[in-house]
C-alpha cells in the first residue's frame, strides 16, 4: 500500500510527506522508494515552538546569527 502511494504522489509530480517512521528499517523502506519527506518519533518526539528555538540555537553564539 505504501508503495503504491508514494509512486502515485510521484508519477503526479507530488512531493510525498511520510508521517509516523518510528524505526531504522521504516526509514530506509522509504528512503528506498525515493520519499520526499520523512518525519516522526525516529527523529524527534513532538516539540513546542520554544524547544524547537532551543535547539536550532544551541552551541550557537549570537554573532553567528543574522536576520
Amino acid at each position: 500500500m505504501t508503495s503504491a502511494i508514494i509512486a502515485m504522489g510521484r508519477h503526479l509530480n507530488l512531493s510525498i510527506t511520510a508521517e509516523g517512521a518510528e524505526t531504522a528499517e521504516q526509514v530506509s523502506y522509504l528512503e528506498d522508494h525515493h520519499c520526499s519527506d520523512i518525519q516522526g518519533f525516529y527523529f524527534s518526539k513532538p516539540l513546542s515552538p520554544l524547544e524547537i528555538e532551543a535547539n536550532y540555537f544551541a552551541g550557537k553564539s549570537n554573532d553567528s546569527i543574522s536576520f
